[in-house]
């Protein structure tokens, strides 16, 4: 998840997932960054479940699901940050909160970084 509710007692915030470190091998591979945020109602969600089409619900079919529109080849040898936006937006909706961000954590939807955000490629990346 994106966002999860304070652990301690009495407390009614929420953290939010805001950075990703990544650091890539100086070998002849590529690491391809490509993340894909879900969103979707009811806060029990699998987001193992929620990345495989096949295992979807009819109202699971119809959650926003973000994602970049190509992958970016990392550079070999280097520490790369992934800075997650605060609020989600898709073409024509109105801005996607989580948890940590919404006027009313308990409504938000819950929201997943889904599985293949970051693969390894054969070949070569570029030049670090």
């Amino acid at each position: 998840p994106l966002a999860r509710p304070c652990l301690s007692e009495g407390c009614a915030a929420a953290a939010q997932l805001q950075r990703i470190y990544v650091r890539t091998p100086d070998a002849p591979v590529g690491v391809e960054l490509r993340p894909r945020v879900r969103f979707e109602s009811g806060a029990a969600a699998d987001p193992l479940a929620a990345a495989d089409p096949s295992a979807r619900t009819p109202a699971e079919s119809s959650a926003a699901v973000l994602e970049s529109s190509a992958p970016v080849l990392l550079p070999r040898g280097s520490l790369v940050v992934l800075r997650l936006p605060f609020l989600y937006y898709a073409d024509g909706s109105p801005p996607l909160a989580t948890a940590a961000t919404a006027a009313e954590p308990d409504a938000a939807p819950a929201s997943f970084l889904l599985p293949g955000w970051l693969s390894v490629v054969g070949g070569e990346g570029p030049a670090g």
